[in-house]
């Protein structure tokens, strides 16, 4: 299996630079050496060029077709199976996966196909999985290409070429060795840093930790630590040997001196504190290319400085307050690399900005890629704007932002930046769980109290004052049900009070129960609280369960055999998955969710009939189901004047399949606000994507549209000034 975990998943939008990369035909593409799956149509050469491979989605029996094709044998040096094609119709399919056959046995790993246009999907060892047995990919004699239902409708696939192919950057995932119990999120730090740089046009390989010693790094101009905290000496040897034969690291989150002085920067001692950081300022001057400033949000840091006469400090965290903080240097560049003092940013424009930039200051064969990437952004930046002159918005339209708590001090001038780009709403998290969020103000440190305490009353009517000066209007983002954030200090009580969801096995969650009539109370008194201070409107969130993960608290027992009327004495086993009364669980769920919604409408309008009531759902309504929500109902009982469904994708036509559906359970299109992730984590967009959705949602009538949510990005480089 060490052979087979060479082989990366990744997505790639743009070609390869030719200096960086190598590729070799694996198979050669012949209509009549394809053989179809039992569902799948004969493949017929296309007149451009590659083979056509009809998809016959709209047949409802169908959910997936294939096709096998005979292989060569494979480079031994390859560290991925590059597959080049392109689709009329994205949304119809909802991934694409590749098989291999080795010795009776099959492999697979799977990919998006992100948009249309002709794309290349790199497929590595790193994440394919073995059906059974222990097959080695370089003895595969049969390459199974698979597509998988999306939307129900025909499509069709050219392929152009599938590849024995050598990355020129590798990432080294951790795992025992380097990130001790966080395997995880190792893992979930290096997908990020290959989406990164791919989304940089710097396609790379997933290199597990385990096969560093074995494997000839030779081939790699460039290795990434996304997160891999604790070096061993024996791999810190390895990588000082890589440098010193001309090789480049990328390294995220580090404190190793050694390594560190072996690239010509130093890192400070760890910082914390209890507000986030959420942008960073560059200097442009220092290298070519750099942008202002890039979001990222967190509250831990290894701050990186220039150490040595090549290297450079390249931007600083700004504060609270907004102000670049040079004690706390954010990222640094030498000849030997980059280092950052975070794990990988999300790949918003600035973020892919700055790590092209820093791989071209480093190693001048990816300048051509950094030029292209900058006339990219310019041409898309234009198509945007015309995009956006061409449909102006009617005069009642929602242009709304998720907003985590404005600093005092960058209240008024956020409020002003948001209005002259058109915004005219502001869901700010001010709550969760009942409990308030304060930032950081003038008289020191964070502060929570609970809702309706006279300083709440002075912090929301000067939020209020500013936002209406502006003509926005205001409106309090409530986590409902969720206590991420909030300290353990006030979790602790709660857990026990018996107030918290429990698993299956007992364990408590850090989620209220919603069955516990002490919660329900809690919460309705923050809501109710809320409108008594006058905010525009109440906007709440994770009006939901934590998927199938709970709740089985003693008091969701008790309410669900209320429910029944009747004992359920073999709990929580009967009301698994495919149990017997799994199904009557699933609908106790959605009717807890509609109660708390229908008494929180009703427990808000009495207070202030005027309040605008509305809820971030989950976008399709199927989904949603799924987490114990009934979106739909709440509309057509008149619970709520808008739903959020979140939509967050990077593809604009997979965006509007999904908004049909929403719209179609809709009362009116009016009732629907589509949620647009411009940097959320499963979809980070620049202008033109956020214009190409939004006008999605203009041409159907929607309420208009909620991005997620306000960063630097978001005003220098994805809204336009009016």
């Amino acid at each position: 299996m060490r052979c087979a975990r060479r082989l990366l998943l990744g997505l790639a939008i743009a070609c390869l630079l030719p200096a960086a990369t190598s590729a070799r035909e694996w198979l050669a593409l012949r209509a009549d050496r394809a053989v179809p799956g039992p569902d799948a149509p004969v493949v017929q050469p296309h007149p451009g060029g590659g083979l056509r491979l009809p998809v016959p989605f709209a047949n409802p029996r169908i959910d997936r077709v294939f096709w096998d094709f005979d292989v060569r044998s494979p480079d031994p040096a390859a560290t991925a199976i590059a597959v080049e094609l392109e689709c009329d119709d994205p949304a119809a399919l909802r991934a694409v996966t590749l098989h291999l056959q080795s010795g009776g046995h099959w492999l697979s790993a799977q990919a998006d196909l992100d948009g249309p246009g002709r794309r290349t999907l790199y497929f590595s060892t790193a994440e394919f999985s073995a059906e059974s047995g222990q097959p080695d990919w370089r003895r595969a004699s049969v390459v199974r290409l698979s597509a998988w239902k999306g939307a129900g409708r025909d499509a069709e696939l050219i392929l152009h070429s599938i590849r024995a192919h050598v990355h020129a950057v590798a990432i080294l995932r951790g795992g025992d060795q380097t990130a001790p119990g966080e395997t995880a999120f190792a893992a979930q730090c290096a997908q990020r840093a290959r989406h990164l740089f791919e989304q940089a046009g710097i396609p790379a390989a997933i290199l597990p930790e385990e096969d560093l010693a074995s494997t000839d790094l030779r081939p790699f101009r460039w290795l990434v630590l996304p997160y891999n905290p604790q070096l061993p000496p024996a791999e810190f040897r390895i990588l000082e040997r890589y440098l010193r034969r001309d090789g480049r690291l990328a390294v995220f989150y580090q404190a190793h001196s050694g390594l560190a002085k072996a690239m010509g920067v130093r890192v400070r001692p760890y910082a914390t504190q209890n507000e986030d950081w959420s942008t960073i300022s560059f200097d442009p001057d220092v290298i070519p290319g750099l942008p202002a400033g890039m979001p990222h949000r967190t509250r831990h840091l290894l701050p990186v400085q220039a150490d040595s006469r090549k290297a450079h400090t390249l931007g600083w965290w700004r504060s609270v307050d907004g102000i670049p903080d040079r004690q706390l240097p954010a990222a640094a560049g030498s000849p030997r690399g980059l280092w950052f003092s975070h794990v990988p940013p999300l790949a918003t424009p600035s973020a892919i900005q700055w790590l092209a930039a820093s791989i071209a200051a480093s190693d001048a064969r990816y300048q051509p890629e950094l030029q292209r990437l900058r006339q990219q952004s310019a041409q898309r930046d234009q198509q945007a704007r015309e995009l956006l002159a061409g449909a102006a918005p009617p005069e009642k339209e929602i242009r709304a932002v998720w907003a985590l708590p404005i600093p005092p001090r960058l209240r008024r001038p956020t409020m002003k930046d948001l209005a002259a780009r058109g915004i005219n709403v502001v869901y700010e998290h001010l709550g969760t769980a009942g409990f308030l969020h304060y930032p950081v103000d003038a008289d020191g440190p964070r502060q929570a109290s609970d809702l309706g305490q006279r300083r709440s009353r002075r912090f929301l009517q000067t939020a209020i004052d500013i936002a209406r000066e502006e003509s926005i209007s205001l409106q309090a983002w409530i986590v409902c049900w969720s206590l991420d954030g909030v300290p353990d200090a006030r979790i602790a009580p709660l857990r026990a009070e018996g107030r918290l969801m429990q698993d299956a096995h007992g364990n408590h969650l850090n989620w209220l129960c919603p069955s516990h009539p002490d919660n329900r109370a809690f919460l309705l008194d923050a809501l109710r609280d809320l409108a008594r201070q006058g905010v525009d409107g109440i906007h709440l969130d994770y009006l939901r369960y934590p998927a199938r993960t709970g709740c089985f608290s003693p008091a969701t027992r008790i309410a669900f055999e209320a429910f029944l009327g009747q004992s359920v004495p073999d709990w929580p086993a009967s009301v698994q998955p495919g149990a017997r009364q799994a199904d009557a669980y699933d609908r106790f769920r959605r009717e807890e969710m509609s109660r708390f919604v229908r008494d929180a409408h009703h427990a808000v309008r009495e207070i202030h009939p005027p309040i605008v009531f509305s809820a971030a759902v989950y976008p399709t309504p199927e989904s949603a189901a799924e987490n114990g929500q009934d979106w739909p109902r709440w509309l057509h009982e008149g619970w709520l004047d808008h739903a959020a469904p979140m939509l967050y994708e990077r593809d604009a036509d997979r965006f509007a399949d999904r908004l049909e559906r929403a719209v179609a359970a809709a009362p009116a299109p009016g009732r629907i606000l589509p949620g647009i992730g411009t940097s959320a984590d499963e979809s980070q967009l620049d202008a033109l994507a956020t214009a190409e959705q939004w006008l999605a949602a203009h041409n159907r009538r929607t309420a208009g549209v909620a991005l997620f949510q306000l960063d630097s990005d978001l005003i220098d480089r994805i809204l336009f000034p009016r």
